[in-house]
């Protein structure tokens, strides 16, 4: 006797036999039906098996009871088996049917008829303990088969689940077949690479990379076919014609019986992170070239304070009425003004502390247009239409020059053939709050500058894109992507509002608007005569720089004060030690080789706490001065200075620490002030 199933579940585990409730026999032959019936319940002592002789007997039983399984035996019937057949599963379409047969060709037409599954009789009734393991299969077989809309369902879902996290990741992803031409690529590679949907299907990865970086893409698809999950940085064309800098990672995926069926490229686009990494090594360039500078410019004030001091002395001693005199007053105001541009420089090259005060917009126009005058060229014309009566902006005075000279350099960089730059200032009054909205300003009087050229223009596409962080018009060597980025929030910081109006190969027209303010512009005090600040205490001038240090000890020389010199920290700390008594202040210079002003300082304090001691630097760092000033430095100045600014604050520090010295200073000045009268002294001497 042989036992077999349609599905071959003989070999899958059986339900457990609590599952099999109930058992339908349908035999002609009691004593068979017996056997059948002994057979089962000792597989399972708990089955309830029924019997049935007839078909009659069978639509009833299996319309009035519910039964796990229905045993048919197709050998002994009266009818066509598969008729009987049909009918049970009219009656209970579910219900696990197994066809008993010694007749091959029945039992398939009981297969093909609806039977869930079939058992081979035969002569050896002991062939029977089998017909369990078939019931058992057909039960299970049945469930299956119930179950399996359900679980197709859910498959479906989660197909779909899928498809649509892949179809809507922001990872752009593409499928290729193993000859490299594209399958499928998710929204966000088709949105990417600028493609619609199905564009890029039967496309060849060759299209989608250029020469350049087909290397490297057949080198990671080749690596990713041994199972690793290699990754590349390569350049992707968009259906435009643009290159994007994409890191892209492969992945074979393989199926049961087939091997690699596609690879699947997941792509990030990189091009902004690279212009990022570029911007990021310009900016370091410029920090470096900042910090060149603003050594460069200390040394320059160095020369510029001995320049300055040396002619004031020479104006002093040559009559009014001599030519001499002239030039030593030339000399004197190119010195200054050199000094002014040296400022400015170091303004720019560096982070400056942020600081708010009254500013005339058009003085600072005129001290960019005087900067750039050199680097704007011959070929571009300047001008202007400022408003003589401009009122006042609250503002940090750097920050603005830098808002006019970014857009200068601009608009100097889009006329490369010459052209026409403009400056213009306007008292405003803001009162459409549309348009005020639009320029994310509140109503009121404003401020507007407005810087405009006759160049190339920006075309509508990029208009809107010109104060995004990294995006720039000129080319790697032209441009950094952040000078427009840095106008906008200077003016956002100001509470301000810009606008631009352009037209390809009309120009451009940036207008700045900055709330006006009422005050006023603060201006240095009227400077006190010098004769009112001579003095006769004793001063130790310490500075490695011999002009500077000699120009400074002469002048104070020839004010009346008794000099002492060091030439650096070492000598000033052991000088002071031997003559604490009686040097009543020291002028120190902040950045010396070795040991320097800010250090000195703290070991004159270690001899003498209350030490006096006023710093001078041509550089001027904010934070050194902010360190100094907390260490307990009494003053700082910065070169190159007047010979009034110096003595004037020398008088007042000292004023403050003995008030009775200044009778003595203005006794002094009522004397004539000679160069002969007073001398100094060096630290070796």
């Amino acid at each position: 006797m042989t036992v077999t199933d349609r599905e071959g579940l003989a070999s899958l585990k059986s339900l457990p036999d609590e599952k099999i409730r109930s058992v339908l026999i349908v035999e002609t032959d009691p004593l068979l039906a017996d056997s059948i019936a002994q057979t089962v319940n000792q597989a399972s002592e708990t089955i309830n098996v029924a019997t049935a002789q007839t078909e009659a007997q069978c639509l009833a039983q299996i319309k009035d009871s519910e039964f796990d399984c229905v045993l048919l035996d197709l050998d002994l019937l009266s009818t066509n088996g598969s008729e009987l057949i049909a009918l049970i599963k009219d009656s209970r379409p579910h219900i696990p049917l197994v066809a008993m047969t010694s007749e091959p060709a029945l039992a398939v037409r009981a297969i093909e008829g609806g039977a869930t599954g079939f058992f081979l009789k035969s002569m050896d009734l002991a062939a029977l303990r089998l017909l369990p393991q078939s019931m058992r299969n057909a039960v299970e077989l049945a469930r299956m088969r119930e179950s399996l809309p359900v679980h197709a369902a859910k498959l479906h879902e989660s197909a779909e689940d899928l498809r649509c996290a892949l179809e809507d990741s922001p990872l752009a992803m593409i499928d290729l077949a193993p000859g490299g031409k594209v399958l499928h690529a998710n929204g966000a590679a088709l949105s990417l690479l600028g493609y619609g949907n199905d564009e890029l299907l039967g496309a060849h990865i060759e299209d989608i990379a250029p020469e350049t970086g087909r290397g490297r893409i057949a080198d990671c698809l080749t690596q990713s076919q041994s199972g690793a999950a290699p990754s590349v940085e390569a350049t992707f064309l968009t259906k435009q014609g643009g290159q994007l800098t994409v890191h892209v990672r492969a992945a074979a995926i393989r199926c049961p019986g087939h091997g690699i069926v596609k690879t699947r490229l997941f792509v990030s686009d990189m091009t902004g992170m690279k212009q990022i990494e570029e911007q990021l090594v310009q900016a370091q360039k410029m920090a470096s070239i900042g910090e060149l500078t603003a050594g460069v410019v200390h040394d320059f004030n160095n020369m510029l304070a001995t320049i300055v001091l040396a002619s004031q002395m020479i104006n002093m001693e040559i009559p009014n009425d001599s030519m001499l005199r002239r030039q030593a007053q030339s000399i004197q105001s190119s010195a200054e003004s050199g000094a002014h541009l040296a400022s400015q420089l170091l303004s720019f090259a560096r982070a400056a502390r942020s600081e708010s005060k009254t500013v005339e917009l058009n003085s600072v126009i005129n001290d960019i247009v005087n900067l750039l005058s050199l680097s704007i060229g011959d070929s571009v014309s300047i001008e202007f239409n400022l408003e003589p009566n401009i009122k006042h902006i609250l503002a940090d005075r750097n920050q603005v020059a830098q808002i006019i000279l970014n857009l200068a350099l601009n608009a100097r960089d889009a006329m490369p053939n010459g052209g026409t730059l403009s400056f213009s200032t306007e008292n405003v009054s803001m009162t459409d709050r549309e348009r005020c909205q639009k320029l994310g300003i509140q109503t009121g009087d404003y401020v507007r500058i407005a810087v405009s050229d006759t160049g190339v223009g920006i075309d509508k596409g990029a208009l809107g894109k010109i104060f995004e962080p990294v995006f720039t018009t000129k080319d790697a060597n032209g441009g950094t992507g952040l000078g427009l980025l840095v106008v906008r929030r200077i003016v956002e910081r100001h509470n301000g509002g810009i606008e631009v109006s352009s037209e390809l190969g009309k120009g451009a027209r940036f207008s700045i608007y900055m709330p006006s303010s009422r005050e006023r512009e603060q201006f240095e005090s009227d400077e006190p005569s010098l004769e009112s600040l001579c003095g006769s205490e004793r001063i130790l001038v310490v500075d490695d720089k011999d002009g500077v240090r000699e120009s400074v000890s002469q002048m104070l020389a020839l004010w009346g004060y008794e000099v002492v010199n060091a030439n650096d920290g070492a000598s000033a700390i052991e000088l002071y030690r031997q003559r604490k008594d009686d040097i009543d202040a020291v002028l120190m210079d902040l950045r010396m080789p070795g040991m320097d002003g800010i250090e000195t300082h703290g070991r004159l304090k270690q001899i003498d706490d209350s030490v006096l001691v006023v710093l001078t630097s041509g550089y001027g760092n904010e934070q050194l001065v902010a360190k100094a000033t907390k260490q307990g430095v009494a003053g700082f100045i910065k070169k190159p200075y007047k010979m009034e600014q110096l003595l004037s604050l020398l008088r007042e520090l000292l004023d403050k620490r003995n008030p009775s010295d200044g009778a003595s200073a203005k006794l002094l000045a009522s004397q004539p002030a000679t160069s002969s009268r007073f001398g100094t002294t060096d630290a070796d001497s």
